[in-house]
């Protein structure tokens, strides 16, 4: 691993690449869209990895293949999504990018050794997903378009249940705002944003 170390950035760069395809909605997109954005060619050219290389650096980081990776996180989000019970199976699949309903449940099976309507009839006993409109927010809140800019960020691996605030802001705002500092790229008006990709309801700490 620490022979990989130099390639952090990189790395970094395809994980948020994928988080955000993943959670993009693919239901009007050309079939197959999904597999063209995420091919090993297009990750490649991002990273600036040779295919090869990029194969053996990112499983050096995740303990996961490119392809393993992808598809467990694009059938959590799926699994999120049925837990949020606001779409079918099949809205689900097409949200996701499946190309066609029995690829999705076939491959959704092999993770969870259950078809999605199974795990609905057992109201999600295995990972305790809840609707979101169970947990409504207490405060004032409002979706607005913001206009592009640049931004800094550094992803940050953690356990949820052994979490510590100090931790955290040492190891991502302190990192950020040193480095920015550093290098004059502070703003005027300066934004802090948090993106959490997985919940521990439905994706493990290991």
């Amino acid at each position: 691993m620490k022979r990989y170390k130099i390639y952090q950035a990189q790395i970094d760069a395809v994980l948020h690449y994928i988080n955000t395809m993943v959670q993009h909605n693919w239901s009007s997109e050309p079939l197959n869209e999904f597999n063209k954005k995420l091919s090993i060619d297009t990750l490649s050219d991002i990273s600036a990895i040779s295919s090869r290389n990029l194969h053996l650096i990112f499983r050096a980081y995740t303990q996961e293949s490119i392809h393993q990776y992808i598809n467990r996180l694009r059938l959590e989000f799926a699994l999120y999504l049925l837990g949020n019970k606001a779409l079918t199976h099949v809205e689900v699949s097409e949200y996701i990018g499946f190309a066609n309903v029995a690829a999705f449940y076939n491959a959704f099976k092999k993770l969870f050794n259950l078809t999605p309507l199974q795990l609905q009839k057992r109201n999600f006993t295995l990972e305790k997903v809840k609707p979101l409109a169970k947990y409504p927010f207490k405060t004032f809140y409002s979706i607005i378009n913001i206009i592009d800019k640049p931004v800094l960020f550094i992803p940050f691996i953690g356990s949820y249940d052994t979490f510590s605030e100090d931790k955290f802001e040492k190891e991502s705002w302190d990192i950020l705002y040193d480095y920015a500092t550093e290098h004059d790229l502070l703003p005027d008006n300066i934004e802090y944003w948090g993106i959490c990709y997985d919940s521990p309801q439905i994706t493990p700490h290991d």
